[in-house]
């Protein structure tokens, strides 16, 4: 093949000769640059006059190298050509085209280009230097060949010599890695074997350029895109920039921090599952080739092919081993097998006499061996079966195999033996094994009888027997009971979830007993409701247990049984209830006898402390019936609590109702209070005196008089107690002490287990009581329902 004429340089300067010298020379090149245009690899064409350095290039060529096709057809110094080049290649290429020039004739090298788009690309340069008569170079031409795929290729073979001197699989894998990584100018490259979900990826060791940070570990996929799926089905995911890919930009940020902006990821699959996934990495972006993405998927595929041949070998090398060793041990063995065995062996001809046989025939059967030997079996055999062992001898004889046939010989002291044979015909010789299976046959009809009565069992028991699937969670198997007790009908129950027949109460306790059978633990005796055909619901106790994907239950239909627990607990608790309230009525008895002593024993006190002080019997009795009034106020107020406690507020109110005409001449202050019965009933006695001599003599015997009442209650139990009066006439101390200074400031505050004390300050009279109450009386916040009495503050 020629090259067409328009692509041959024309040199005018040339004389005829050297014209020819090198036509001649281009002509011994054509056929290696025809057969790159027949593939379409031929991408531009050079012709560069040395002596005027000016470098001509077509189109194509000014295309390949980035450069201004305009500026190509007028001529360029062929610097601004090698300054296209890639750096580490430059000098390479300087000293092959120096060498050319001196030497002249053929050319040919390989470098890297930067192309348009800014990525580096393979190109092969053939050519030829032409001097003149004298040596000097002239000029030189030739033609740009894309070397980009026959370099793959290059490299795909030298990958398969290196693949073959290794041995140890990582080191395989992390040899293609570095093939892909160096072949195609990537910053990482990692093999990565997926675990068994397919989610997660474990990288050993990865190929890395310089700078780059290993990624050696695990990984989840889905934290770097949501390409899983993708892989999952065994397609190749590409990507050329994670930033911008919808697949990859939620988690461009993740991508970052391991310096990756575009990736090629080829899976591996294996019976459809996830094996192994080709992690390519390149830390800006990058459009990737198919090309490209084909050479690293043939270099996983030849890296796979010797990683599973090299597992082959190994696994042969290792068979072989062990098929030299079990030969040799059944070499030494077969004797002692032929010895021991507890199966019958012989060899008979193929008339049914017996050559050889092993010592198991006298240890099943008690003949010996000469017994036996140079005859037929057929006078042990049992009458019944000699036909069809007859029969049976002649199919074998006729060379087919027997399997499983049995019949029964008659043994020297233990009757008939059943047995089961197997044999095999070889050159007219009968090769036979025959195992006892007397006591096998009687395990069967055993079982069989055991299974039948299983069989009765699920059909009979009263208990609601049931399987279960686990992964569905419905009814493989339920037996009748289940009818009987819920009406349903079995084909309405079986194939249904367990959990449609739940009472909707019970379902989330079921589902989690489910879940523990469903994890390998028994469930003894659990209770749940479950919904009758006819309406209603049953009460079920479950024994169940898991056995494989099976769930194997009994219910115990307790309703009956939980209906006369029921009834007995309220019974129970009718009974406690009135025990409780018989006790309350003997406690409030007992209470109501101990408060009507304490009254009469204080109404005692009050008649005869009171007449000792008064000055006549008017003013005594006078007093006497307002005391026992106050006094009825209080037990009036107890007997609304049942004698046990009052609200302070209310023996405030009570102890003052008769003494006030109007709200606005007190103001109460204090947080509600739970007092006890002796307690309320000394404080309304307190008051009543101190309202009483206010009447008469204080804040309340005039017009404009006021009385202020507050009390507190401390955390700790402690009581206090004030009664000021303001406004009154002018205070006086009186004379003499009588009952009711003592009452007040002695009889009251030991019932505070505290003090009492009366000043009479010019604001007027003044009384404090301090003391404590029990812890169970606490204070509250919230006051009692009020009367018609000032509550201010």
């Amino acid at each position: 093949m020629n090259l067409p004429a328009e692509t041959i340089p024309t040199v005018n300067s040339m004389e005829p000769q050297q014209a020819a010298q090198h036509s001649d020379a281009a002509l011994a090149d054509a056929d290696r640059v025809q057969l790159a245009l027949a593939a379409g690899a031929i991408i531009g064409m050079w012709f560069w006059d040395i002596r005027d350095d000016r470098f001509t290039i077509d189109e194509a060529f000014a295309t390949a190298f980035g450069l201004d096709p305009a500026l190509g057809r007028e001529g360029i110094p062929l610097s601004q050509i090698v300054a296209t080049v890639h750096p580490d290649d430059q000098a390479g290429l300087a000293a092959a085209i120096n060498e050319a020039v001196e030497r002249g004739g053929a050319y040919a090298h390989e470098y890297r280009v930067r192309r348009h788009t800014g990525r580096y690309h393979w190109l092969e340069a053939n050519g030829r230097v032409e001097h003149g008569p004298d040596g000097t170079p002239l000029r030189f031409y030739g033609v740009l060949i894309d070397a980009a795929t026959r370099r793959l290729e290059r490299i795909l073979s030298e990958l398969g010599e290196r693949l073959r001197t290794l041995d140890d699989p990582q080191e395989m894998a992390l040899l293609a890695s570095e093939t892909v990584g160096k072949a195609l100018d990537l910053s990482r490259v990692a093999y990565g074997d997926m675990d068994a979900a397919g989610r997660h990826i474990v990288i050993e060791q990865d190929w890395l350029a310089d700078g780059q940070a290993s990624l050696a570990g695990t990984h989840d996929f889905e934290t770097y895109g949501s390409y899983i799926e993708a892989l999952r089905r065994g397609e190749d995911v590409v990507i050329d920039d994670v930033a911008t890919d919808p697949r990859t930009i939620d988690q461009a940020a993740n991508f970052r921090s391991i310096k990756v902006r575009s990736l090629a990821n080829l899976p591996l699959m294996d019976r459809d599952h996830l094996k192994v996934v080709l992690c390519l990495n390149q830390d800006e972006p990058r459009v990737w080739s198919s090309d490209e993405v084909l050479f690293a998927r043939r270099v996983m595929d030849r890296t796979e092919v010797e990683i599973a041949r090299r597992a082959a070998e190994h696994r042969l090398r290792e068979l072989n081993a062990d098929l030299e060793r079990q030969v040799a041990a059944q070499t030494a063995e077969r004797d002692r097998i032929w010895q021991l065995c507890s199966d019958m062996l012989g060899v008979a001809d193929d008339k049914g006499v017996w050559l050889s046989i092993n010592p198991a025939w006298t240890r099943t059967l008690g003949w010996r061996q000469e017994e036996i030997v140079g005859h037929t079996s057929q006078w042990m055999e049992h009458p019944d079966d000699v036909a069809r062992t007859r029969a049976e001898i002649g199919h074998l004889a006729a060379g087919h195999e027997t399997f499983e046939f049995e019949n029964r010989f008659r043994s020297k002291d233990r009757g008939y033996r059943t047995l089961s044979w197997t044999a095999v015909p070889e050159n007219g010789l009968l090769y036979c094994i025959a195992r006892d299976v007397t006591n096998e046959r009687a395990q069967s009809v055993a079982i069989a009888e055991q299974t039948a009565q299983q069989d009765r069992t699920w059909r009979f028991s009263p208990d609601l027997l049931s399987v279960i699937d686990m992964p569905s969670g419905a009814f493989d198997r339920v037996n009748p009971a289940w009818s009987i007790a819920l009406g349903w009908n079995i084909r309405e129950i079986e194939g249904k979830p367990y959990n449609d027949f739940v009472h909707p109460d019970d379902l989330a306790a079921s589902l989690t007993a489910f879940e523990r059978v469903r994890a390998g633990h028994p469930v003894l005796r659990f209770e749940n409701r479950y919904r009758m055909k006819a309406g209603g619901w049953r009460m079920l106790s479950w024994v169940a247990f898991p056995e494989g994907n099976k769930l194997y239950s009994s219910a115990r239909d307790i309703t009956a049984e939980t209906e006369q627990a029921a009834a007995l607990v309220d019974a129970n608790e009718l009974i406690a209830a009135k025990e409780r309230a018989e006790r309350q009525q003997r406690e409030l008895q007992n209470e109501m006898a101990h408060r009507i002593k304490n009254t009469l024993s204080m109404v005692k006190a009050i008649v005869s402390q009171t007449m000792r002080h008064a000055e006549t019997k008017q003013e005594a009795a006078v007093t006497i019936d307002q005391r026992i009034a106050a006094l009825s106020n209080a037990q009036d107020l107890l007997r609304q609590t049942t004698y046990t406690s009052a609200t302070i507020h209310e023996v405030v109110r009570g102890a003052l109702k008769v003494h006030l005409e109007s709200d606005d001449r007190v103001t109460i202050k204090g947080v509600r209070l739970d007092l006890p019965s002796q307690a309320a009933l000394g404080l309304s006695l307190a008051i009543h005196e101190l309202a009483t001599n206010a009447a008469k003599y204080g804040a309340l015997s005039n017009d404009t008089g006021h009385i202020r009442i507050m009390w507190r209650h401390g955390t700790d139990g402690a009581f206090h107690f004030e009664w000021r009066e303001e406004g009154g006439p002018e205070v006086m101390k009186p004379a003499r002490r009588g009952f009711g200074s003592r009452l007040t400031n002695q009889i009251v505050p030991s019932y505070f287990e505290g003090s009492g004390e009366t000043a009479f300050t010019p604001e007027g009279l003044c009384y404090v009581l301090d003391g404590k109450l029990p812890m169970e009386t606490p204070a509250s916040p919230d006051p009692s329902p009020r009367r018609r009495v000032a509550d201010h503050g």
